[in-house]
């Protein structure tokens, strides 16, 4: 049976948009009030950037996870990030 393997690793490009990233976040902070705000680039899981699930959009609970704005159907109160939401097309 074939088996998928996904090999990732840290380079330089990912390193840099880790430390914007941490750099832009703190900025974003600030601005909003936040204090004693401790920036850090550091890696801590290895697959960070490259982790993402799927949760697909719709407006029917059962044939969709999320509603259009990244509500879980189940639970009012669950947003997800909006990586791992896809719409549904209509065909």
């Amino acid at each position: 049976m074939p088996v998928l393997r996904i090999h990732a690793q840290w380079r330089d490009n990912e390193r840099a948009l880790l430390k914007d990233m941490s750099i832009t976040a703190a900025e974003m902070l600030s601005a909003a009030g936040a204090h004693e705000i401790n920036p850090s680039s550091k890696i801590t899981r290895p697959d960070l950037p490259f982790t993402n699930g799927n949760a697909r959009m719709g407006r029917d609970p059962k044939t969709s996870v999320l509603n259009a704005h990244n509500q879980a159907h189940d639970a009012k109160n669950c947003l997800l990030r909006m990586a791992p939401a896809w719409l549904l097309r209509r065909v």
